[in-house]
């Protein structure tokens, strides 16, 4: 007999709600429903979801209510995911953002969507994303900007370009999701919706079957309401790859060589994000972490290199629409349309150097942080803005460079890292702090982040529901 509910289920791990199918509490079947209920209960305020299949949900539910009767389940196994625009799943055509499906070779899903499929893990849908994955405000001239639930009164961004991913698990109409992240795009909605956005390393998971922004940058990311969420989802994804044992390790905060950002990764924040961000560490330094200064200034080189420029992503997909879809050109939405004419004016000698300029740099930061485990940064350098004060290109490109400023480290740099929230400033928006470590420590990031949120407190008991959902689901803001 179903004991849980659709509002019950905000409340329950992945582990918990396995747990109940198990029992017999809840069937798959349920849980597709209630997620379903949820996302028709929010979707008139987010507007997450850019395509949808309510009847191909279910069935995938009951193929999984079926895995468990024969005993043939997965660790994920009935638990609904959301994907990114940029994914291609069967029923659910990939737009990646722009105004019209892409060619059908983009439409065949790739290895971790069928891993999904075959282990039975419903979809809920594809989620909104920047045209082509660009932006780090989610804004989207083709089909409307997401709406942030933390501002009641103003239509504030939510973060890009997984811009409808972190909005489908925050209002329960996905259980956790799955983004690409190339320079902050899991984990900057992350953050602005009060979330843990985890990234991995470049190569980690297969990017076949999600269309490319930068390959030598893109990596699958995963957001979910708490640490020992996406620690469960990156343990099943690599047991499903075949991947190796995950090894153990420390299981307390002092025994980890943390390094905190120089001071380019603070000097943007404003009196009250710096003030979240030290309470943070004061939190964290109390329960036995041990804070040193990095060896070198990462994040000052790193930025200085960003804005030196040119944009290799704005290259890479210039090539990808001269390569793929060369009559969609004239169709892009403005802001793409800038960056890849300032893209299509950088000779190959000038991106060739590029490349290798950024190749150095990344091989000068592996020997940097050699001796540590965890470098800890602010996630985002401003508050998301609202859309009025993102209308014109130049609000819109700084804007969209400084929601992107901190989290694009771990990308150059070749970086895991992963955002949890910790406060909310004066707007009473999220605050994120990130963690990073070095490539293929995966595990060790998400162990330290674990202990991290033991301190500050998960998503939930930190900040509550956001004003706008929470009274979509029975309560009146502000309570939990």
């Amino acid at each position: 007999m179903t004991t849980l509910s659709a509002d019950t289920l905000l409340q329950l791990s992945l582990e918990e709600v396995r747990a109940a199918i198990a029992r017999g509490d809840a069937q798959c079947s349920d849980i597709a429903q209630w997620c379903q209920a949820n996302r028709q209960r929010t979707e008139p305020i987010l507007q997450a979801y850019h395509h949808t299949d309510d009847q191909q949900l279910l069935a995938q539910a009951q193929a999984a209510d079926l895995a468990w009767q024969q005993q043939k389940q997965q660790a994920l196994t009935g638990l609904p995911v959301s994907l990114k625009a940029m994914f291609a799943a069967p029923g659910l055509p990939c737009f990646a953002g722009t105004s019209r499906a892409l060619p059908d070779r983009w439409q065949m899903p790739g290895t971790v969507v069928k891993h999904l499929l075959d282990n039975h893990c419903p979809i809920t849908g594809l989620t909104h994303a920047a045209e082509l994955a660009f932006s780090g405000l989610g804004i989207n001239a083709h089909w409307g900007t997401p709406r942030n639930p933390w501002d009641a009164e103003h239509h504030r961004v939510p973060g890009g370009s997984s811009s409808g991913a972190a909005l489908s698990v925050i209002s329960g109409s996905a259980l956790f999701a799955l983004g690409t992240d190339t320079g902050g795009s899991v984990r900057v909605p992350a953050s602005a919706a009060g979330l843990v956005g985890f990234n991995t390393s470049t190569g980690i998971w297969p990017n076949d079957g999600i269309v490319p922004l930068s390959p030598y940058y893109d990596s699958i990311g995963v957001i979910t309401h708490r640490v020992a969420d996406a620690q469960f989802v990156y343990q099943a994804i690599q047991r499903g790859l075949m991947r190796a044992p995950v090894p153990t390790a420390p299981a307390h905060l002092g025994a980890y060589h943390v390094a905190l950002a120089d001071e380019a990764a603070m000097s943007p924040l404003n009196d009250t994000l710096r003030s979240c961000f030290d309470n943070a560490l004061t939190q964290l330094c109390q329960a036995g972490a041990r804070l040193r200064t990095l060896p070198a200034p990462l994040f000052e080189d790193t930025i200085t290199l960003v804005d030196a420029g040119p944009n290799t992503a704005a290259i890479e997909s210039s090539a990808f629409i001269a390569a793929e879809i060369p009559d969609w050109r004239e169709h892009l939405g403005p802001h793409t349309d800038s960056l890849i004419t300032q893209a299509e004016q950088v000779s190959a000698t000038q991106y060739l150097v590029r490349r290798r300029d950024l190749a150095h740099h990344r091989l000068h930061t592996e020997h940097r942080l050699r001796d540590l485990d965890i470098v800890v940064s602010p996630t985002l350098t401003i508050t998301p803005p609202t859309l009025d004060e993102v209308t014109d290109t130049s609000a819109y490109q700084i804007a969209s460079g400084r929601m992107l400023r901190n989290t694009v480290v771990a990308n150059l740099c070749g970086l895991c890292a992963i955002t949890l929230p910790c406060g909310r400033d004066d707007n009473g928006m999220p605050v994120g702090l990130q963690l990073m470590a070095k490539n293929g420590e995966e595990w060790k990031l998400l162990q330290f982040a674990a202990l991290a949120e033991q301190c500050l407190g998960s998503s939930l008991d930190q900040l509550g529901r956001p004003p706008l959902l929470a009274s979509c689901h029975g309560q009146t803001p502000g309570t939990r």
